[in-house]
Formats: C-alpha cells, sequence, structure tokens
C-alpha cells in the first residue's frame, strides 16, 4: 500500500503498544489511524502469499538472497524486509507449502526432486 506505514515499537523496554497502520492524507499530508485488524492481517497474508508465490514461480532450488533481492523496489528499500521474510518462508515450511532442500535454498515441496548443481 503506497501511502500507507505501520508504527511499532518493537525495542521498547516499557509498556508496548499495537502496531498501527498509518495512511498519509496526500491533500492534508498528515497520517490518519487505519482500522489495524483487517489491514495489518492483510498485508501481512499478502507478503506471505507473495515470498511463496515467487519460490513456486521459480520451479526450481531458491536462495534466499534471491528472495529477498527479488522483493526490493527500484531504489533499492525492500518492500518486504529480510527478517519479514525469514519469518514467511519459517511459517511457510511449518505449514508444508515450502521446503528447505539444503541450507539457505527453499522450493515448493513438489520441486524438492530438483538436485543444486555443484558449481553453485
Amino acid at each position: 500500500m503506497k501511502n500507507r506505514v505501520v508504527l511499532s515499537s518493537p525495542k521498547a523496554k516499557g509498556d508496548k503498544f499495537e502496531n498501527t497502520v498509518l495512511e498519509l492524507d496526500q491533500n492534508s499530508r498528515w497520517f490518519r489511524v487505519v482500522d489495524n485488524t483487517s489491514e495489518t492481517s492483510l498485508e501481512k497474508h499478502n507478503g506471505y502469499e507473495q515470498v511463496i508465490k515467487f519460490v513456486i514461480m521459480a520451479q526450481r532450488n531458491v536462495k534466499k538472497k534471491e528472495i529477498v533481492l527479488a522483493h526490493n523496489g527500484e531504489n533499492g528499500k525492500p518492500f518486504i524486509g529480510a527478517s519479514t521474510i525469514t519469518s514467511y518462508m519459517s511459517e511457510a515450511i511449518k505449514n508444508g507449502r515450502l521446503v528447505k532442500s539444503r541450507t539457505g535454498y527453499y522450493t515448493a515441496p513438489k520441486n524438492i526432486e530438483g538436485e543444486i548443481p555443484l558449481a553453485e
């Protein structure tokens, strides 16, 4: 979502607050709070599905670094951060949607037969 950001404080030492989705109003140039529950879960679901779809569409073993690079924007800023991608991939492995074929390599369960060339 182009004009949205998530306000969070993951390193807070005291009282923590829920992540809050803010949307920029182009006219006033102020942020406003957007409904957290449905928006945040929808964004998480979309990112999770994007990562899985990328690996499935590759139809081969894919390095984690390749997945991270594929989710960078044209300015080099990630659409989905590396740590978020790592957690999505761990969740996908637990759910049986992806398979870790070798250290640092991931594939769809049906593509596990494909061997990684020794040259890599």
